[in-house]
């Protein structure tokens, strides 16, 4: 329930329509600690004048989420999953979810740095259009970063659906994957015996599910248990 309770609180907070004393309200103790170190930890990467995205009560489109506390809340994600998800004595699933781990932190290191140059970039067109008094200086949200990658056109179009390295777009590709393949894990989890023989089962065909056509060889003997 915490990382239920984290993640979606990172989606629904800055919304002007959420009542964010209400959304933690029903968490524990320990939730609520953890908010409040990632909303230190955001404000801090923001920057003293840099305020969080700019969300409207009317915002349905998908990725309307301000991307640092996106960005916050799956670094929690990907160490929770170490503390919670490896059964004592799986060896070979801790390999893999330590490396589930590091891909979950790298790929949110994309999306930051993607942030921090969006936040540059947005300074500086408010500098030179005389607007830097009369505007305030937002981080951006996912959808407004990948945007961003659409309009500057980052990926090249001859290799389309193939996205660039080191940028918003991959970044969050892969950690989307992660989640989805969280979702499906638990999924099936719940269909073990009827569906699945084993949990073990439950777990290979969530990761074929969503890796299996990603990885090589080598990493899916990793997955392999």
């Amino acid at each position: 329930d915490d990382i239920t309770n984290i993640i979606s609180y990172s989606i629904q907070s800055g919304n002007p329509s959420t009542d964010n004393k209400k959304l933690r309200d029903g968490m524990n103790a320990r939730a609520k600690d953890v908010i409040d170190a990632m909303e230190k930890a955001v404000a801090s990467s923001r920057g003293k004048d840099v305020q969080a995205a700019a969300l409207t009560t009317e915002s349905k489109e998908q990725g309307e989420v301000d991307a640092l506390f996106f960005c916050a809340a799956m670094r929690i994600f990907a160490e929770w999953r170490i503390l919670r998800q490896v059964p004592e004595g799986y060896k070979g699933y801790m390999v893999g979810m330590t490396l589930g781990q590091r891909d979950v932190v790298q790929n949110v290191a994309k999306i930051e740095s993607a942030v921090h140059s969006w936040i540059e970039g947005r300074r500086h067109y408010l500098e030179i259009s005389d607007l830097a008094g009369d505007e305030v200086l937002r981080s951006p949200t996912l959808r407004e970063l990948l945007k961003h990658d659409i309009d500057m056109d980052v990926h090249p179009n001859n290799k389309l659906p193939r996205l660039k390295d080191k940028t918003a777009a991959m970044g969050l590709l892969w950690v989307r994957r992660q989640l989805q393949y969280q979702t499906v894990l638990f999924a099936n989890v719940l269909e073990v015996p009827r569906k699945f023989a084993t949990t073990i089962d439950a777990v290979s065909a969530a990761y074929a599910t969503v890796y299996g056509q990603f990885h090589g060889w080598a990493v899916q003997k990793i997955f392999n248990y």
